[in-house]
């Protein structure tokens, strides 16, 4: 399980406005992904199951080198609703789908320059992951703005937008209400939880998680992480429980409650 520590978010501000950057990328990587779906299958992508896993079966099956999904990326890509697809899935569908032989040049020509913005962000990404104190200088917050906008305004969103976003991002980590009895009560709860995730008792993990999102004014990020978490035990709950792999069928599959875990975990901190 990731750990929780207590940091001064302003050590992080300018860390925490390229995720949300990032994390607005969603948006446009989406949309490209259904337009390169159109262009290169003739097909509308709908975000149903049904197309889901047609794709699974008909696309990633069928090129097992070019794809390495986890569990539960497989899982979401065959549910079909792109709306839960992470920075992860969609750059590793848009750079690894083959295309169509009848590109024209001027497409082909697009569909590179598109792959080495998407390689862009996700090393862009990647930098920010794995920032080893995640505290963002100003010449080095500008650098990383400057090619995010780029990246973000070839993909067609607007440059006065994306420096609005910017500024409220900044207005409201300014603005954020952190009570210190709450953030205490919560890492204790998360040690109770890491514990009874190390003992595998994935259910007692899952309740003292769960506990500890219910707190009132925990920053957001760790709020996020508790999320996150709970999904990630979810999933090793589901493995200690079914000897088998099937299809994720009810809402009370721990599968299910996973992705949406997950996705409670990103509308809360958007790249997490």
């Amino acid at each position: 399980m990731a750990a929780i520590t207590a940091t001064p978010a302003v050590d992080f501000s300018n860390w925490s406005k390229l995720q949300h950057l990032i994390g607005h990328s969603f948006v446009c990587l989406r949309r490209l992904f259904k337009t390169r779906y159109l262009q290169f299958f003739n097909q509308v992508w709908d975000d149903t199951p049904t197309i889901g896993s047609q794709f699974y079966s008909s696309v990633i099956r069928s090129s097992p080198n070019n794809f390495h999904f986890f569990p539960v990326q497989v899982t979401s890509i065959k549910n079909g609703n792109s709306e839960d697809w992470d920075l992860t899935i969609l750059t590793a569908l848009l750079l690894n789908i083959s295309r169509p032989r009848n590109l024209t040049i001027p497409e082909k020509q697009k569909v590179d320059m598109e792959d080495q913005l998407l390689k862009d962000l996700r090393t862009i990404r990647n930098e920010l992951a794995h920032h080893a104190t995640r505290r963002i200088t100003e010449s080095e917050f500008a650098r990383l703005l400057q090619r995010l906008k780029t990246i973000l305004i070839c993909f067609g969103e607007d440059d006065s937008e994306l420096d609005k976003l910017k500024d409220d991002i900044e207005f409201k980590s300014s603005k954020e209400s952190v009570d210190s009895e709450s953030v205490k009560a919560m890492n204790s709860l998360n040690v109770i939880a890491n514990r009874s995730f190390k003992e595998k008792n994935y259910a007692d993990a899952i309740k003292n998680f769960t506990m500890a999102t219910t707190l009132p004014h925990i920053p957001a990020k760790d709020h996020a992480l508790l999320y996150s978490n709970i999904s990630s035990t979810r999933l090793a709950l589901y493995e200690q429980t079914n000897s088998a792999s099937t299809a994720v069928t009810t809402a009370d599959d721990e599968r299910y409650r996973a992705l949406k875990d997950a996705k409670q975990a990103r509308n809360l901190w958007p790249t997490w």
